[in-house]
């Protein structure tokens, strides 16, 4: 199925059959990625009386009870939710079917080959994704195409997918790069790496706070924060796949809670002419008619209605 849109400079056409999946399949009891040196992700056959949920032993059908770790077991997407008092759920706030994004490919630097800095003080062999590394690769993106960002690391390789993170520490973002980032009109942030910051940071996550506009220390939202916005991270982006603008599409169960497994699936764009196109339709349109938003709070929009 073809789908087309308009952005504010010209129309374009995703084939909507055919996505790219960026997300780690999450393999219950085989190789998985792992962060924080957080217990695997298992799955087991529900036993109850007589029955097994599993028909190698005997069992009627398949019936297996999961345990795992949205944070720390695999691609997984996140809101502010994760560190305000204030319990805020992933389904809340992501509500986009379709996501103008764009990818792009840095590679970190060592700590001592950059001013950028980070709190807790920088290591020696901390790496770090920083602000001239973004500046420089998003220097000709289109506005039109940041309400998503992508981010791949290199190197680059598979062995990302199963990753154990406690033995290879993960490059993490600079302060500055934050704030750059922070300034875009970015909503949903996606990464490879397993956090934004530090593996070990004294519990200060001051990237995750910049991202999302709360203070240091603080564990509440300001009318100034920005719950709006989501963060994946956890992706896998193989090399065959170009930078440049696609479309996004971030799909998780309905977990309420602020952190769910996510699949993350992109559209290549083709620039679509009046010769093999037909009427295109707006960002509005995209939205589903019979869904009215309630006033959650969440919005920046709708904690400024509210009174002092």
């Amino acid at each position: 199925m073809k789908l087309q849109f308009s952005s504010a400079s010209a129309r374009y056409e995703i084939d909507a059959a055919h996505p790219i999946d960026i997300s780690i399949p999450l393999n219950f009891n085989g190789e998985q990625p792992n962060h924080f040196g957080a217990e695997p992700a298992v799955a087991q056959a529900l036993e109850m009386g007589g029955f097994i949920g599993d028909t190698r032993r005997g069992g009627s059908c398949n019936v297996e009870i999961y345990r795992f770790i949205p944070h720390c077991n695999g691609t997984h997407t996140e809101c502010a939710g994760h560190i305000t008092g204030e319990r805020i759920s992933v389904g809340e706030v992501l509500r986009d079917c379709f996501i103008p994004a764009t990818l792009m490919t840095v590679r970190p630097l060592e700590a001592a080959q950059t001013s950028d800095t980070y709190q807790p003080a920088k290591q020696a062999g901390d790496k770090l994704i920083t602000r001239d590394t973004l500046e420089t690769a998003l220097q000709n993106s289109s506005s039109e195409f940041l309400e998503g960002l992508i981010i791949r690391t290199l190197p680059n390789d598979a062995s990302k997918k199963s990753r154990r993170y406690a033995e290879t520490p993960p490059p993490f973002f600079s302060l500055e790069a934050m704030r750059f980032l922070a300034g875009l009109p970015l909503k949903h942030l996606l990464v490879d790496v397993p956090s934004l910051d530090r593996m070990f940071d004294e519990g200060q996550m001051n990237v995750h706070r910049i991202f999302w506009n709360i203070p240091p220390g603080s564990r509440a939202l300001t009318v100034e924060s920005r719950p709006d916005r989501t963060v994946t991270e956890m992706i896998y982006v193989p090399d065959a796949i170009t930078d440049g603008q696609y479309v996004a599409s971030i799909h998780i169960p309905p977990f309420i809670a602020d952190a769910a497994p996510s699949k993350i699936s992109l559209f290549p764009l083709r620039s679509c002419f009046k010769s093999h196109c037909h009427s295109g339709w707006s960002g509005a349109e995209y939205r589903n008619p019979l869904f009215k938003p309630k006033d959650s709070g969440i919005f920046p929009e709708e904690r400024r209605k509210k009174p002092e």
